[in-house]
């Protein structure tokens, strides 16, 4: 009962409007916080449970589209940043190999910290690598400065922060995009349903394809790519059939995040052989098929993927696949600041949740499309609709749509 209570709290906040807008400009807000003397133990306690309060209001049962957060274009160190505040509790993250300004992953999770930083006045630091095995030095690094609560941005992370919370039993972790087969007393999985906002893309690809042959271009192999993927075929498939269609699907991995070029040629050589719609799952390897998608110019589009993208390209983004990373970093951050028992668990992010979404841009398609999908997405959070995320489900749903 403790645990649905938990979930149910984190999860129901995640479509709050007022968080959602504050989440891209946390980077160049002043840190108030760090101004003040030290709180009391009591006006700590206050604090944070004002801010949890904060967080679960506001909430929108109806809507599953994502306004847009300002977005700040500003560079940040690579290798760390930290955000001193007024708190005892000190939060931070270890990043990808993407980085901290891969406009997507990485970039979202720290404005999670930033918006913790300045709603709660807890102490957050990130810190970046540049290979995989850096991880492990990061995690120490972090645990020695005293963090108490630190995050693994990243399913590459999930090996290196589960080693080091059986050696650190003390000190608390999460891992986003990643669900722990072998639960550790002091370690939470964080996932989201990506499959289920994918599967309203494949849906919009389809119904704005000219060409009737769109793209998806996946970052590494994996169990959080594969449902990127195959929400995104399912979805298009469903479009097919719907719109009475015959729209053709190109699948494409870099095998990086971290690539920028090599997305860009992929996506390069899709829309030179006909593909007008491009999907990226990719990271930072994305913004070279956004790039590509520039360059081909008008009628050529790209669907963005974790955060709102459409700035990077206004005339050619269709829409972004949402994950609200910030939200649910700060949701949990917050959850273990008030010393809920959230470790030892996995918490899984969908539709139903609010969680996850599109973007409510949709400058470059109709309103019609655009309400097509809501409304589909709406049947997915009802249950009505089944998504699938893996080769074995995609291959059953095909089935039944035929048999439909």
């Amino acid at each position: 009962m403790k645990k649905c209570f938990i979930v149910f709290i984190i999860l129901t906040c995640s479509l709050s409007l007022m968080s959602c807008s504050k989440a891209g400009s946390t980077f160049s807000r002043k840190n108030k916080t760090a101004e003040s003397a030290d709180q009391s133990p009591e006006a700590e306690e206050a604090v944070i449970e004002n801010a949890m309060q904060k967080i679960t209001g506001d909430v929108s049962e109806e809507d599953l589209a994502f306004d847009p957060a300002q977005t700040d274009s500003s560079q940040h160190d690579p290798s760390s940043e930290e955000l001193p505040g007024n708190s005892s509790y000190k939060v931070a993250m270890v990043t990808d190999t993407a980085g901290i300004n891969d406009q997507s992953f990485n970039q979202a999770a720290w404005e999670g910290l930033t918006m913790l930083n300045a709603d709660t006045g807890a102490n957050v630091k990130y810190l970046g690598i540049k290979n995989d095995s850096d991880y492990t030095n990061c995690l120490e690094s972090l645990i020695g400065e005293d963090y108490s609560f630190i995050w693994g941005i990243g399913y590459e992370s999930a090996d290196a922060v589960k080693a080091e919370a059986l050696k650190h039993p003390d000190v608390k972790f999460a891992v986003i995009d990643y669900a722990f087969d072998e639960t550790v007393d002091n370690l939470t999985g964080v996932t989201f349903r990506a499959e289920e906002p994918s599967f309203m893309a494949g849906y919009i690809a389809v119904a704005v394809s000219e060409k009737n042959r769109i793209g998806f271009i996946g970052g590494s192999g994996g169990d959080t790519i594969d449902a990127f993927q195959y929400g995104y075929l399912a979805g298009a498939t469903y479009a097919n059939k719907e719109l009475s269609k015959d729209v053709t699907i190109d699948v494409s991995y870099a095998g990086s995040f971290t690539d920028h070029e090599k997305g860009y040629a992929l996506a390069k050589e899709m829309y030179d052989n006909g593909v007008d719609v491009i999907f990226h799952a990719a990271g930072a390897t994305g913004t070279g098929v956004i790039e590509a998608a520039k360059e081909a110019g008008k009628g050529y589009y790209v669907i963005g993927v974790d955060r709102d993208q459409s700035y990077l390209a206004p005339e050619n983004v269709l829409t972004s696949v949402i994950k609200n990373i910030s939200i649910a970093i700060e949701n949990v951050s917050v959850q273990y600041m008030l010393n809920d028992n959230i470790n030892g668990i996995n918490l899984d992010f969908g539709l139903s949740e609010h969680a996850v979404g599109i973007s409510s841009v949709h400058d470059n398609f109709s309103q019609d499309v655009y309400d097509r999908a809501l409304e589909i997405g709406k049947d997915i959070a009802s249950g009505i609709l089944t998504v699938p995320k893996d080769q074995s489900q995609y291959d059953e749903f095909i089935t039944g749509l035929q048999e439909e």
